[in-house]
């Protein structure tokens, strides 16, 4: 899940110091709709993420699980 939020950081920092108000103030980040979702894939909510995600608890998402974690999301949800 962190390698999943470091994608992202690195999606959206784009040449940037930092995103998000990590570092430096007053960066420009690039639009992207899904910038939001970072600040909750943390330390704190993996564990939770995890076990929505994980159906047989293995600890090892499959892309299968992810694929029926998304596919779950409400339709007028991005």
């Amino acid at each position: 899940m962190l390698a999943l939020r470091d994608y992202y950081l690195e999606k959206l920092a784009s040449g940037t110091e930092s995103v998000l108000g990590m570092g430096s103030a007053g960066v420009t980040l690039t639009p992207d709709p899904d910038t939001w979702a970072i600040k909750y894939i943390d330390v704190m909510r993996l564990q939770p993420i995890l076990e929505a995600i994980d159906d047989d608890a293995s600890g090892f998402i499959t892309i299968g699980e992810m694929n029926r974690f998304t596919a779950s999301r409400p339709r007028d949800w991005r």
